[in-house]
């Protein structure tokens, strides 16, 4: 609204109503110098000293200096401040040389009053890192394990005037009920007593209510201000009203302040989060301030505007702000667009000492003062994966602390849980939290673990996860930018360690150009954009298949020196859209559940998902997870295949938060084999509200093959020959001396393979573990890697696409050959399928040929049996397993 009608609007005759002091831009621009140093040099206010060429390595001190402005009016009673909305990370201001305050505090706004005249203004600042504040004993937050740490007045600042009374802070909670409350903290000169002018305005200017307080002297002012039929807030409807606070001294206008305030009520019932008394579904990104050009979490006000807008088009309705604090206006943002938070205080790794233990309450009380009102905020962590640093007494202090000051439903002190990262017991906490990172078999077992079906009830939200490191492109950041960033050298005054455990960013394009990986970026690129969104899709919808969920947090937003995980990249594009999985309502597929009676009980029986045989009968029950409103009778569910089957069901009604089946679908696989789509459709009045896809493989039924050595005696391919369809001739263990030919299919290895494949036999070896055979890695399969498929003829027609999709599902391993150890052997390898480490680009392999003699020698890591977490329960259920075994066997045979 306009600030001058709104003065001229509110003139109750109390005081005279002229235009108040506004903040003035320095007399001459900022300058900076290290500790000893003679000569300043030009600084970036706001902004941090690593942009103006001091090293990154340097804590400090270093010094700024300014001439403030003089004010373009006064008069008696006329005050001056010098306000800095944030500084990294303690410093000291001095006045013509006289210090005139001190503060410790990364985070929080501050003030200090300025004596009458003052022709120069310095800093002196350190930054988290040296002896005097270790990293782990300051509120650092995670940008230091992200590039680092960054030091200087990384907010604005400016030099105000005001009259005897100055607003240091407002703070209002809005409630459903229309009534606004909270207080106002002032800083009045000795002898004067203030008037304050209350006024709450709509979105058009208009003036909805307003009252008038009197205070006589500093301190805090409590107000409630009723309105009577509020706009609420919601991310559908983020409505948003401005509250101005007027203060007045002796008849004339001394200080104002406005803040953005909405109308809201949030609160729990049982494992549901009810906001303005309907269930949400929390769904955000993960950030942790990484802003590559402003090297601190302080960008253009239109980089955090585009940002959220960009999040609401993908489906989420939230953002985690993951141990840091951005600037005020971002919650402004998040307010107007609709956008939900999670704020997290920036506790991680801490050292406990004396001086953390006293710091630490005071600048979390800071923090919450500043933005703990905002109508966004909807959770709070007290810290993130807080292991034996903390006792559960402070953490309980701490969680006490935010309560009080927010009256907030939602906090916890431990993002994580303290049972997953060490941390102290009991917790104190208003909800489940945890970072379950899982490779995608185990994603369904070790979510059931944590199911809380036998603790409190709470809102269950998994604070991290469902993260997928992808390529990161340096030639193509390179070709755009011309010089490498600076975050990747190598170079420790530019870019130092300092607390990183993950630092191979700098050796990259080293390792990519070594390994001989610079031809083939463009399938790399395009198979990890692939893997990133089907990791995502499918860790989403078995999220969202869990009744008792409440909210997700992909990790992560962008992708940072450490991690490749970002929806979006490094050049700032999208890597995958996850709208069609990640809305208000999703729909996703299961198949039936099975038992198998196995030593006389009943055991989980896992199927192939995405496996089926040709002309046989494929049922899929088909779920939703609805938090959208709620639909009367009439809606309905259409389905269809690529291959022309279709049909639909009409629904009963359905209200928002249910998680429930909406119906079975049955069709007939094609007679062909070949790849089909499952598409899903969930409309209501002719608007469609949801739609999703799933690939399905068919495959034919395996005919008669040839007879085979079969030595396992790990049983992991019982069933074989019924599966199979090839015949298992009689056996001697290994070694055998063999002398081929024939083909052996083994699960143990000895080095007479070598000697039989030298003599002209056949040898696939499918090592199970890492454990046992040759040497091997424990490594994820979809999880920090990336592929490369070789046009081998071992492949058949098995139809894998260049990219280890869905159908790699129940094939996928947790163990990879070691390429050295194979080499060692002295016989010629051929790549199949390898494995890339999307952090380090180091090599290890799935697939490969060992060429020995006249014979032929297959080695893989991969598990056509299944087996792990909820992958096919061995040969005779895994449909795409028995395929790949059967294209080995025959390429073998030839």
């Amino acid at each position: 609204m306009d600030r001058r009608r709104f003065l001229q609007s509110t003139a109750l005759g109390v005081w005279t109503m002229s235009e108040p002091e506004q903040p003035q831009e320095p007399a001459r621009g900022w300058e900076l110098r290290r500790e000893g140093a003679k000569e300043w040099k030009p600084a970036t206010v706001p902004g941090c000293w690593e942009r103006d060429g001091i090293p990154g390595a340097v804590c400090g001190p270093v010094w700024y200096r300014t001439a403030p402005p003089a004010p373009t009016s006064g008069g008696a009673g006329t005050r001056l401040w010098w306000e800095l909305d944030a500084v990294s990370y303690h410093c000291e201001g001095f006045a013509d040389g006289a210090k005139i305050g001190e503060h410790t505090g990364l985070w929080d706004a501050f003030a200090w009053e300025l004596p009458a005249g003052a022709r120069e203004l310095t800093l002196k600042v350190e930054k988290p890192g040296n002896e005097r504040f270790p990293v782990k004993q300051t509120l650092a937050g995670f940008l230091p394990y992200v590039w680092g740490t960054w030091g200087g007045p990384w907010q604005d600042v400016r030099v105000r005037a005001t009259g005897p009374a100055r607003i240091q802070s407002v703070f209002a909670l809005g409630e459903l009920s229309g009534r606004l409350s909270g207080d106002i903290e002032l800083d009045v000169a000795p002898g004067a007593a203030a008037t304050l002018e209350l006024r709450l305005s709509d979105a058009e200017g208009k003036v909805v209510v307003g009252r008038t307080l009197q205070a006589s002297g500093s301190g805090k002012v409590p107000f409630e201000l009723q309105l009577a039929k509020p706009q609420l807030w919601s991310p559908e409807s983020p409505t948003c009203y401005l509250l101005t606070v007027v203060v007045g001294v002796g008849g004339r206008l001394s200080d104002q302040q406005t803040r953005t305030v909405g109308f809201r009520k949030l609160q729990v019932e049982g494992d549901r989060i009810l906001l303005n008394d309907q269930p949400i579904y929390f769904r955000a990104p993960l950030s942790w301030g990484w802003y590559e050009q402003s090297m601190a979490p302080n960008p253009p006000l239109e980089v955090f505007e585009q940002e959220l807008k960009k999040l609401k088009a993908l489906g989420f309705n939230g953002m985690k702000l993951c141990l840091w604090i951005p600037p005020r206006r971002y919650f402004e943002l998040a307010d107007r667009l609709g956008v939900l938070l999670w704020v997290e205080l920036p506790l991680w790794l801490p050292e406990k000492s004396a001086f953390f233990t006293q710091q630490t309450p005071g600048e979390y009380e800071r923090i919450v003062r500043q933005i703990g009102d905002h109508p966004s905020i909807v959770l709070w962590t007290i810290g993130c994966e807080l292991g034996e640093g903390l006792d559960t007494a402070f953490q309980g202090k701490l969680y006490a602390q935010v309560k009080k000051q927010t009256g907030s439903t939602l906090v916890r002190d431990n993002s994580g849980s303290a049972e997953c990262y060490g941390g102290p017991l009991p917790e104190h906490a208003d909800y489940w939290d945890f970072h379950l990172y899982c490779d995608l078999p185990f994603a369904r077992t070790t979510f059931d673990a944590f199911a809380p079906r036998w603790r409190e009830r709470q809102p269950f939200l998994f604070g991290e996860f469902a993260d997928q490191d992808a390529l990161r492109d340096l030639p193509a950041i390179l070709k755009r930018d011309k010089t490498p960033p600076w975050w990747t050298l190598s170079d420790p005054q530019r870019n130092p360690k300092g607390v990183r455990w993950e630092y191979a960013v700098t050796e990259q394009r080293k390792a990519l150009e070594e390994n001989g990986l610079l031809p083939r970026l463009a399938e790399l690129r395009e198979s990890s954009a692939k893997q990133a969104l089907l990791a995502r899709k499918h860790t989403l919808e078995l999220t969202r298949s869990y009744p008792f969920t409440t909210g997700y947090v992909v990790t992560g937003l962008c992708d940072t020196p450490i991690t490749t995980a970002g929806l979006y990249d490094d050049l700032g594009e999208l890597r995958y859209d996850p709208s069609a999985f990640n809305g208000d309502t999703v729909l996703f597929i299961e198949p039936d559940r099975g038992r198998a009676w196995t030593a006389g009980g009943d055991r989980p029986a896992w199927p192939d998902r995405w496996g089926v045989r040709v002309g046989e009968k494929v049922r899929r029950h088909v779920g939703v997870s609805h938090f959208g409103k709620g639909l009367g009778p009439g809606a309905v569910l259409r389905w269809s295949t690529s291959t022309g089957q279709s049909g639909q069901l009409t629904l009963a009604p359905l209200t928002t938060g249910e998680v429930k089946e909406l119906g079975l679908i049955e069709f007939v696989a094609p007679e062909k084999a070949q790849k089909l789509t499952l598409t899903v459709e969930l409309t209501a009045a002719g608007k469609t509200l949801s739609q999703n896809t799933w690939p399905l493989w068919a495959f034919e039924t395996p005919r008669t093959g040839q007879s085979v050595s079969l030595y396992d005696p790990f049983q992991v391919l019982k069933g074989f020959p019924e599966a199979t369809r090839w015949q298992v001739a009689p056996q001697t263990p290994l070694p055998l001396g063999l002398g081929g030919p024939g083909i052996v299919v083994t699960t143990t290895w000895s080095d007479a393979l070598l000697t039989f494949a030298q003599n002209g036999g056949r040898v696939l070896y499918l090592q199970p573990n890492a454990a046992t055979g040759l040497r091997a890695t424990e490594l994820p399969f979809f999880r920090e890697a990336l592929r490369l498929f070789e046009n081998h003829p071992s492949w058949g027609s098995f139809p894998h696409e260049k990219t280890t999709d869905l159908l790699f599902y129940g094939l996928a391993s947790d163990c990879a050959l070691e390429l050295d150890a194979l080499q060692s052997f002295g016989v010629a390898l051929t790549p199949i399928l390898t494995r890339v480490d999307a952090r380090t680009s180091k090599l290890h392999s799935y697939i490969c040929e060992a060429q020995v003699g006249a014979g032929k020698l297959l080695l893989t890591t991969l598990r056509p049996y299944g087996g792990l977490g909820d992958q096919p329960s061995g040969l005779e259920r895994a449909t795409c397993g028995v395929a790949l075994l059967r294209a080995w066997l025959e390429w073998l045979a030839r």
